[in-house]
């Protein structure tokens, strides 16, 4: 059923048969006290001590975004349950402070970096640098050009698919989308635009593109979308990166007093699923985050352990509207 349809039933492992690279695995000393302000958000280390003398660090988005903080918990859950020390850095969405963190981790000497780069092209920096520090990288949900240890990611091209189809199903011919797209380099984000772009044009369908100039949250996209809105009164589907844009898009609707016009979003947070049981947003995909975090800790593990580990991840995503949003509602 077009509902439910699933990207990928089950993760699939590409097996990497080489062993690990070489890693450094002194932890002794390491305080998170010590962490400089721009970790920001870290995690005190496992206080039962790590069974084989191990430890991972995370660099994230931002912890403010409940999509990234699921992702945090299922790092932070299977490092307790692996036994093995952990450090969580929130870079609050800013690159620059992503580089200083993994300079942190480089000078903390972590066996492994789980890593959610901003953009391509701060991501080439810091795994440039990771890799001359000897440490494994492993790329969480983004996608990266750079060779990297492992990555987990989620099919979003198909995943921008499903929403574009979704709105000719709802539509037709009739369909006038507007596409909020986000500054070049947000690989997972052009990634879902490509999606629907590309439905759209095999199938004729003329769109408009707004492009947001900084970030991809609330506040940046209400702002364009109030500057923006004679757009969305001609069109009735507005596409948007993830459901915190959506909420942004929503409520500059809400103001403006425009109606009939399907909003759809990107990650299935509580906000964006509440958002669809009262009706103001239309659909939204579901990913695994937390799944995220548990597995690629899993993979970093088997590498740094001398085990055949996987070098990608391929996570489910699912549409979710109203048919099926009571099975996500909890």
């Amino acid at each position: 059923m077009k509902r439910m349809k699933l990207i990928a039933a089950t993760l699939t492992f590409c097996l990497l048969m080489t062993a690990c690279g070489n890693s450094k695995t002194d932890t002794a000393g390491k305080d998170t006290a010590d962490t400089p302000e721009a970790a920001a958000e870290t995690s005190e280390p496992d206080t039962g001590g790590s069974k084989d003398g191990l430890s991972l660090a995370y660099i994230t988005h931002t912890v403010t975004n409940q999509y990234w903080d699921f992702v945090v918990k299922g790092f932070e859950a299977q490092c307790k349950e692996e036994g093995v020390e952990f450090i969580t850095f929130d870079s609050n969405s800013d690159a620059g402070t992503q580089l200083t963190q993994v300079e942190d981790c480089i000078s903390m000497g972590v066996d492994a970096v789980l890593l959610s780069p901003l953009d391509d092209e701060s991501a080439a920096s810091m795994i440039q640098m990771l890799k001359e520090a000897g440490i494994p990288i492993f790329i969480v949900d983004i996608g990266s050009k750079e060779d990297v240890n492992c990555i987990t990611i989620s099919d979003n091209y198909g995943a921008g698919r499903m929403l574009g189809e979704d709105a000719f199903e709802r539509h037709g011919e009739d369909l006038k989308p507007v596409v909020i797209s986000t500054p070049p380099g947000v690989a997972i984000t052009e990634e879902r635009k490509n999606g629907y772009t590309d439905f759209f044009d095999e199938n004729g369908i003329t769109y408009d593109t707004l492009t947001l100039k900084m970030n991809y949250d609330r506040a940046d996209v209400l702002k364009l979308a109030e500057d923006s809105i004679t757009a969305f009164q001609d069109m009735n589907a507005v596409f948007t990166p993830n459901d915190d844009a959506a909420m942004g898009v929503i409520e500059a609707l809400k103001n403006a007093g425009v109606t009939n016009v399907d909003v759809y979003g990107f990650d299935a947070t509580d906000e964006g699923i509440t958002a669809i049981e009262q009706g103001t947003l239309t659909a939204t995909i579901a990913q695994q985050p937390y799944m995220f975090g548990t597995e690629t800790v899993k993979e970093a593990l088997k590498c740094l352990r001398g085990e055949t580990y996987s070098e990608q991840l391929d996570m489910p995503c699912v549409l979710v509207d109203k048919d099926n949003v009571a099975e996500y509602s909890n």
